[in-house]
């Protein structure tokens, strides 16, 4: 099997929630921290593509994010 293309996404019951509360015209804030490294900057900006605040975000060296992946054939 090879895979054609690739597609990354946030997610998770917190993310999910936030963004779909947005959708439907609630203001939303994500409260808690981040990595400050590529997939916590990518979290970030996800967040702020689907207009949850993220102001109360703490960006931190130590910590890492974490990361699924899903095939689909």
């Amino acid at each position: 099997m090879r895979a054609t293309a690739s597609k990354t996404a946030g997610g998770g019951p917190v993310a999910t929630g936030l963004v779909a509360a947005r959708k439907l015209g609630e203001d939303t804030a994500y409260i808690g921290v981040f990595s400050d490294d590529n997939g916590g900057k990518f979290l970030k900006e996800d967040f702020i593509k689907y207009v949850v605040k993220t102001d109360l975000i703490d960006a931190k060296s130590e910590y890492n994010h974490t990361h699924a992946s899903t095939i689909l054939k």
